[in-house]
């Protein structure tokens, strides 16, 4: 055994310097220089009152906003016009209605699950723009049935490594 074991409950007695509620430490946290706050939270509103935390915050208040014309991907407030399908609630809507009309199930492999599940357009989205809201014009597939639907569509393949990005950048998921 490498070193004593020390139980929390002998451990050193401190009160929060944010809230003054108190609570036990390792005496290697205070050797560290930790110890001094109960938890994260009082720490950040600690920290958010100190001097260095004041003007951390006016260095940001003052930053320009780049949104709109001043945001350095602008592109003169045009987007695809399948992109701008993708995000509207009428998309939203239809994807729902979808996955609620076959139980949210996937119906492939019947695998039912909320996360994995994407609407399936029959008739392609691009191709066929009149049936894009039409209910029976949909399917609902899971993952794993809908990437092997579009195996052989290179052109699905290069938007979904978009999706993935725009997914993990927390951005509003949508299927083909």
């Amino acid at each position: 055994m490498m070193g004593k074991y020390i139980d929390i409950k002998t451990g050193i007695g401190r009160k929060c310097l944010e809230c003054g509620k108190s609570f036990r430490v390792y005496p290697y946290e205070i050797r560290l220089g930790y110890g001094k706050f109960c938890g994260r939270h009082c720490r950040s509103k600690y920290r958010v009152k100190t001097p260095l935390g004041k003007r951390i915050i006016e260095h940001f208040k003052n930053l320009p906003r780049l949104r709109g014309a001043e945001a350095p991907g602008w592109k003169g407030g045009v987007s695809p016009e399948n992109e701008k399908q993708r995000k509207s609630i009428q998309f939203r809507l239809w994807r729902e209605a979808v996955f609620a009309r076959d139980n949210w199930t996937c119906q492939e492999c019947g695998k039912r699950c909320n996360e994995e599940l994407h609407p399936h357009h029959i008739k392609s989205f691009a191709e066929y723009p009149e049936l894009r809201f039409a209910l029976d014009n949909g399917i609902t597939l899971c993952k794993q049935c809908h990437r092997e639907r579009h195996k052989d569509d290179a052109r699905v393949w290069q938007s979904w490594s978009v999706v993935s990005r725009k997914k993990n950048a927390g951005h509003f998921e949508s299927g083909e």
